[in-house]
């Protein structure tokens, strides 16, 4: 480039072309001076550090104020050396840092990635930095300067950590509580396995006594029949030969009179082996049925003393054989205590049928007795217990002393087998309504559900499934996520069951899967279930679409970090009050007039900031805006920590925070300073014109 001459060396006729190129120089240098002055003003004024070194790294050319605010040190301590920023290093990160600090600047030539640690300021705060280096280099391409910009990610770091930390205790929450009903599945399986052995060898030993009372009456009526067609036929076959001899006989032949004795014992013999004979079992009980047969029982003991209220309720009906002669030996021996124990000459039986069974009642007012001395040791009322048990029934016997007794009786029409049966068929209603209720939650939850066996063959899905996937579900059985999303997806999705698998429990897993071509994220609880042929495991997984949820919250983020960033760079203080005065939030200029640390203003009020009576008229000047409900407007003089006190007009108004709490803001101005950068701003867009003019 040639050099500009000196006024002796021009020409008089270059005279003009050398004030034009000075006029010209002039406007660019002063356009290179207003933008040097923005760009300096805005690096002034940013929440980030910006940082000119030397090439070399060894010297210090600039550190901007933001420095100050995120080291917490003045700039003069970079000043001194470069080298000195090593000693803000938190201890974990500082071997990490130097090692990588010294390779960028090494290799500053390339584009470097950002660096993020940890430092530690004066007090003791530990703060996350992002930043990065890059090179500035002159018009021949040599290295001029070094340059740094690094941001505090605090916040952000602390509110990811926040994050993760939630999903980690939610997972833990999941997983505690499925361990909780993987115990009590566990618990509940083997009780009812316990009860149903139970139940087994109860109905065993029910179908026993059963049988036993089956071939005990058996017996019984075969030996009434034996005796019946051969002893009392003998008998009366005697009598009878002796009758007819006495009748041949002269009256008053030697040896009549004990012939005739002899009539009246075999006559005697004949009525007690009949009473024998319905002791062991009444004939009527087969020919007539329980009803009529507790009615000859009833008159029966009527002639030994006992007058009894009979009230048939059978109304002829008949059940079987063990049943009714249970019902018959229940009601047998309660009147047989009656007589014997219970010291009165009346007493009452009822026999009634509702719905499927059979009640008996049989009560007397005698003496009474204790049930807990007496019951243990007498073999009859055992005897009752357990002939109405065998056949399914159950029997309660309540008596008082001084008060009577009452023996009650519970028998089912059906015998034992047949009510297992009816059991069963009601147990297997039961299932279809509850498998029902279940296929009916399964198919309208807007949740994906699914089950997939230990080859990652689809066993069960849902209607959300179909609908999603655009499958037939008849069809669509058997087939793998290969069948239905990318590999890269599926070897994903894949990847998780055999992780649930391993770990043998729920866990909450994010997954990423394409649907109608677009990318959805879901949360899926999976968990492993036993397979169908009870050896391999299978995966039932719940999914819930969240894509439109993460998109909320990050646009919330991001709306939030603009906000801030915003209100970050506002020249004028702004703050957030709750309506008790405690400070929630202040920008980086309201923190900067009072030397606070962000993470030291929340919980603050206006009394730990200003003097107690400038205190109390701001929080007068708050309630006001509360109870007003709109914008106020006050003029408020603040003292100041370095200087007079400034008269700021401050514009307070209410907000809600996210629980719909009622809050107060605010932003003051400065009008001394709001003048300075009226005229500052006036006389830029007065550069501005006059350098569009020309």
């Amino acid at each position: 480039m040639q050099a500009k001459p000196t006024a002796l060396d021009r020409n008089s006729e270059d005279v003009a072309y050398w004030q034009a190129l000075d006029a010209a120089a002039q406007e660019r240098l002063r356009e290179f001076t207003l933008s040097a002055d923005f760009l300096r003003s805005s690096i002034e004024q940013s929440n980030r550090a910006f940082f000119v070194f030397s090439h070399d790294g060894m010297t210090t050319h600039y550190v901007s104020p933001a420095f100050e605010t995120i080291w917490g040190r003045p700039r003069g301590f970079l000043y001194e050396s470069p080298s000195r920023w090593m000693e803000t290093l938190h201890p974990e990160d500082s071997d990490r840092i130097q090692r990588l600090a010294s390779e960028n600047l090494r290799t500053a030539d390339r584009a470097q990635p950002p660096l993020e640690y940890r430092i530690v300021t004066p007090t003791g705060d530990v703060r996350w930095i992002w930043g990065y280096l890059f090179l500035v280099k002159d018009l021949e391409g040599s290295r001029t300067l070094l340059c740094g910009i690094s941001e505090d990610v605090t916040q952000r770091k602390l509110a990811a950590e926040a994050d993760a930390e939630a999903k980690h205790r939610l997972e833990g929450l999941v997983a505690a509580r499925t361990a909780e009903l993987t115990e009590v599945n566990e618990l509940l399986r083997r009780e009812i396995a316990q009860r149903k052995e139970t139940e087994l060898s109860l109905r065993r030993q029910q179908e026993f006594l059963k049988q036993l009372l089956y071939a005990q009456d058996l017996e019984r009526k075969f030996i009434s029949f034996d005796i019946h067609d051969g002893a009392i036929q003998n008998v009366i076959a005697a009598r009878m030969h002796l009758d007819s001899g006495l009748h041949s006989l002269p009256p008053n032949q030697p040896g009549t009179t004990e012939l005739r004795e002899a009539s009246r014992l075999l006559e005697g013999v004949l009525a007690e082996t009949r009473r024998i004979i319905g002791g062991i079992r009444p004939p009527t009980l087969d020919d007539l049925g329980v009803g009529a047969a507790v009615e000859e029982l009833v008159a029966e003991n009527g002639r030994q003393g006992l007058e009894v209220d009979y009230v048939d309720g059978t109304r002829g009906g008949r059940w079987s054989p063990t049943l009714e002669m249970t019902i018959y030996r229940v009601v047998q021996e309660s009147l047989s205590n009656v007589r014997r124990h219970g010291d009165t000459s009346r007493a009452s039986v009822a026999i009634e049928v509702r719905d499927d069974h059979i009640f008996v009642t049989v009560s007397d007012h005698g003496r009474g007795f204790d049930p807990t001395t007496v019951a243990v040791r007498e073999f009859g009322l055992q005897g009752i217990r357990e002939r109405t048990a065998a056949v399914g029934g159950s029997c309660h016997i309540h008596s008082v002393s001084g008060e009577g007794t009452v023996v009650t009786a519970e028998f089912p029409q059906l015998d034992p087998e047949e009510m297992a049966r009816a059991a069963g068929e009601r147990a297997e209603r039961a299932l279809q309504i509850s498998r029902s209720r279940l296929e009916a939650v399964l198919e309208y939850t807007p949740a994906v559900v699914f089950i997939k066996d230990a080859e990652g063959k689809y066993e069960f899905i849902n209607r959300k499934f179909a609908e999603l996937f655009h499958v037939d579900p008849s069809k669509f059985l058997g087939s793998t996520d290969c069948d239905i999303h990318p590999a890269e997806v599926a070897d994903a999705v894949r990847a998780n069951d055999a992780y649930v698998v391993a770990q043998d429990r729920a866990l909450t897993i994010e997954e990423s899967v394409p649907s109608d071509g677009e990318m959805r994220e879901y949360v899926s609880v999976k968990f492993p279930i036993p397979g169908k042929d009870g050896a391999k495991t299978s995966v039932c997984g719940i999914a819930t679409d969240i894509t439109e949820r993460k998109h909320e919250l990050l646009a919330l983020r991001e709306s939030r970090n603009r906000f801030c960033s915003f209100m970050d760079h506002l020249p004028m203080p702004a703050w957030i009050k709750q309506t008790d005065g405690r400070y929630v939030w202040g920008n980086r200029r309201f923190l900067e007039i009072h030397r606070l640390p962000e993470n030291q203003l929340a919980g603050k009020t206006d009394f730990d900031l200003f003097p107690g009576d400038v205190a109390k008229l701001l929080q007068q000047h708050d309630s006001e805006t509360v109870a007003a409900d709109q914008e106020r407007f006050f003029t408020e003089v603040t003292p100041m920590l370095n200087g007079p006190p400034v008269a700021w007009e401050a514009i307070k108004f209410p907000v809600r925070g996210g629980g719909e709490e009622l809050m107060v803001a605010g932003i003051a101005f400065d009008p001394i300073r709001q003048t300075d950068h009226n005229l500052l701003a006036a006389k830029l867009r007065a550069a501005q014109q006059d350098a569009a003019a020309t």
